[in-house]
């Protein structure tokens, strides 16, 4: 079946699969299993979001969806939330094929979900973000959750234009989302953080080392992108863990609250892989299990109102539980 989005997808400029290919894109990278499993993740989002734009059924889309590596399944996931979101804008206006399928067979990775609209963010005009930015709900967590959106929104601008925001260090601007115009820089540099590792083919000590080019009040925020990518993706060994929480040295904390929601997502969609376990076990000194508890718990009874984002007090609760970390990586 040929959807709207089918045909307008092909009429607006979008990457292609050789745009994301790192050496294309002169990444300062050398091939090997950490920047190849870094460099599938284009793979797994383009072919998600191929499946959601054109498979007209839901349940075809996640057939196909469940064919791929569990690995890379949440990404998947996630690109085929994207292709939802403008299949809704452009044919009806609204985020009615999305939010169904987030909040029913794509529910297990509903955490993943707000990232995708980040990249539905990077290709829309900022007028018609607030019209087309679905509400997740499914869970306590993921209502809080569409400053993932920013997130994404910044990794998409860090990745595909790292020569303006990654070595000429622009800062976001100020813009209204949620109602927190200055949280916005903020979340934008988590994004750009997670940017940052795969910018260097998933070598934390170069991501760490990119870091610190940044405006020091920049620096927490870019570190939580890192542990975010370490603690979904990993790959690297147990002293490369050990080194990184070392270089982010006061920032260690800030490493430890981008893994945290990294480890719940993969504890949430059902699939750990190991690298996750050590980053929970290094990063966290926790385990999986103890971790998803507590951005469970860290999600209940949102302040609301107040000033700061119900998304930023989640961080700040969980931060709280990595406060001497900084001194034990010393």
């Amino acid at each position: 079946m040929v959807t709207a989005l089918t045909v307008a997808r092909h009429l607006v400029p979008a990457p292609t699969m050789n745009d994301m290919k790192f050496a294309n894109r002169g990444f300062p990278v050398s091939a090997n299993d950490v920047s190849r499993r870094f460099e599938g993740v284009s793979r797994a989002v383009m072919e998600g979001f191929e499946y959601g734009a054109d498979v007209a059924k839901q349940d075809e889309v996640v057939r196909r969806l469940d064919w791929i590596d569990p690995f890379y399944q949440s990404l998947a996931y996630e690109g085929a939330v994207a292709a939802l979101i403008l299949r809704d804008l452009l044919v009806f206006g609204t985020t009615s094929r999305a939010k169904a399928f987030v909040d029913g067979p794509a529910e297990p990775h509903s955490l993943m979900a707000y990232v995708g609209y980040g990249l539905v963010m990077s290709r829309l005009p900022r007028s018609m973000w607030r019209r087309a930015l679905p509400r997740f709900d499914s869970n306590a967590l993921v209502s809080q959750l569409s400053w993932l959106a920013v997130d994404g929104y910044g990794f998409d601008r860090a990745f595909f234009d790292p020569g303006r925001w990654i070595d000429g260090g622009r800062r976001a601007p100020e813009i209204d989302w949620e109602g927190y115009p200055s949280y916005f820089p903020r979340a934008f540099d988590q994004g750009i953080g997670r940017a940052l590792m795969f910018v260097h083919g998933g070598d934390s000590v170069a991501a760490g080392a990119a870091v610190e080019r940044f405006a020091p009040d920049r620096r927490g925020d870019l570190w939580s992108g890192i542990g975010a990518a370490l603690g979904y993706l990993g790959g690297q060994p147990r002293a490369a863990l050990l080194d990184a929480m070392s270089d982010a040295a006061a920032h260690a904390p800030e490493v430890a609250v981008g893994a945290v929601m990294a480890i719940k997502a993969r504890h949430y969609a059902g699939y750990v892989p190991e690298s996750t376990e050590l980053a929970a076990e290094v990063i966290c000194g926790s385990s999986v299990e103890e971790i998803s508890a507590l951005a469970d718990e860290a999600a209940q009874d949102p302040p609301g109102g107040g000033p700061a984002p119900d998304y930023e007090v989640w961080r700040q609760r969980v931060r709280a539980e990595f406060a001497d970390s900084a001194v034990r990586s010393a």
